[in-house]
């Protein structure tokens, strides 16, 4: 079984390298049909959840390894913890850190956690001595780098932060969360011509890095440059096809240049993909109005408002996650 299991997530792992984080995901959802409740392939599920940024999701399937066991698993804690913190529950995700920290004290990890839970609470001074302490254990670790980063961003202090963040970003193995941090930094401060020169060295650098180019794409759009947005976003289309979020930007630069049925077919495709993704459901209705008229419009429009109701329940898993911490602590502290 061990090796049935390996075999099933070593293909989703190559999945995750060719066509992206959804592709390894459908592959993790089959073998967990084949194989329910192994604990392996709910932890890779949890961690690529984690990944793609769906953390209420994440949170329902490393609860489900937590019921598996009488004590809970340090990395399950970990990995609750984090999506706690991104969460923003601070309190929830301070818990687990500061359990995890008693059992296992200077874990790098846990003091960049611990320090995310102090930035949420206004604690910066505490949060920037924790994390500094994480990166004296390992100067290179780019989770610390960000969060330092966030740190310096809340103080203000501006061009040391943006310089530290850089350090994650401006790298082949760049560090996502920090790629995202930079470009709202930079946003915020109207610097979207130094983001887009950057973006674009950064694409020829790394040619067949897709979120430098995806990137690209997205603020050569923003800044009305559709000849270059256009290649730019087809290209990433064809380094990870498949990827709805790819497919949406494409479709909305086709429809800016009036290409509205190659739009619709391109935003079609991206709900197929992320069907309770708002911002295409909107466009694929607005378009709709004007090619199919008002019933139709009015349909997509129900539809949308059954997806808001629906990202409602979505939070359920989350609270359940929640009504469960205190249980789980108590777990831990009996390990």
């Amino acid at each position: 079984m061990a090796s049935q299991t390996d075999t099933l997530i070593g293909q989703a792992l190559q999945a995750e390298k060719k066509e992206g984080i959804g592709a390894a995901l459908a592959k993790l959802r089959e073998a967990d049909k084949k194989n329910p409740n192994d604990q392996k392939i709910v932890f890779h599920t949890a961690h690529l959840l984690e990944k793609s940024k769906n953390y209420h999701a994440a949170l329902g399937h490393y609860q489900r390894i937590a019921e598996m066991h009488e004590k809970l698993p340090p990395d399950v804690a970990l990995g609750m913890a984090r999506c706690f913190l991104a969460l923003k529950r601070s309190d929830r995700a301070q818990k687990l850190f500061e359990l995890l920290n008693e059992k296992a004290p200077k874990n790098k990890e846990v003091l960049v956690g611990l320090a995310g839970c102090k930035r949420l609470q206004k604690d910066l001074e505490t949060a920037e001595k924790l994390v500094r302490e994480a990166l004296q254990m390992d100067p290179g670790f780019m989770p610390a780098r960000h969060e330092l980063a966030e740190v310096l961003f809340a103080r203000k202090a501006f061009d040391e932060a943006l310089a530290i963040v850089e350090q994650n970003v401006f790298r082949e193995d760049l560090y996502g969360d920090s790629l995202d941090l930079w470009m709202a930094k930079l946003r915020e401060q109207k610097r979207e011509k130094y983001m887009q020169d950057q973006l674009e060295k950064l694409s020829s650098k790394y040619p067949k890095k897709v979120e430098f180019i995806f990137a690209y794409g997205i603020v050569a759009n923003r800044a009305g440059e559709i000849t270059l947005a256009r290649p730019a976003l087809e290209r990433a289309n064809a380094l990870l096809p498949n990827n709805g979020k790819i497919l949406y930007e494409l479709g909305v630069v086709e429809r800016i240049a009036g290409n509205i049925e190659r739009s619709q077919d391109l935003i079609r495709q991206s709900l197929t993909l992320r069907a309770d993704f708002p911002p295409g459901l909107r466009t694929y209705g607005v378009d709709h109005k004007y090619v199919y008229g008002d019933e139709e419009f009015r349909r997509l429009n129900r539809v949308l408002a059954n997806f808001k109701f629906r990202g409602c329940l979505s939070r359920l898993p989350a609270t359940r996650a929640a009504r469960q911490a205190d249980f789980n602590e108590l777990k831990w502290r009996q390990a």
